[in-house]
């Protein structure tokens, strides 16, 4: 099932242009967004007089099973279905990282649908 693609201009090679500052912001406030969320509930397990950390210390800012949820974004961006596998496994520390990260996947799967689609 294919998406509508946003519009985006087209240089004159007739292909369109990789909407990349689309994908960065709506990388960059889904970060934002998801991990204000997160910070919210707080550690169940932490006990503020406690000297140390917890095992949620060690883990990734987002989970690769929350980062998922950010590809239904994407897609209504590009216009075209976005495979789970462009997540990092084990997730993203930084936001850098996760914008970095995805939206050279995203470009990546752009050029190669619309390479296929322009033959």
């Amino acid at each position: 099932m294919a998406l509508p693609a946003s519009s985006t201009p087209k240089p004159a090679s007739g292909q369109p242009a990789f909407p990349s500052r689309e994908i960065s912001s709506t990388l960059r406030n889904w970060w934002d967004n998801e991990v204000d969320f997160e910070k919210s509930l707080g550690d169940p397990f932490g006990d503020p007089n406690k000297k140390g950390g917890t095992v949620f210390d060690l883990q990734p800012e987002v989970s690769s099973l929350q980062a998922v949820k950010v590809l239904l974004e994407l897609e209504e961006i590009v216009g075209f279905e976005l495979p789970d596998g462009m997540v990092k496994q084990g997730g993203y520390s930084t936001k850098e990282e996760f914008v970095r990260h995805l939206s050279g996947q995203v470009q990546t799967k752009w050029d190669l649908q619309n390479k296929s689609s322009k033959k």
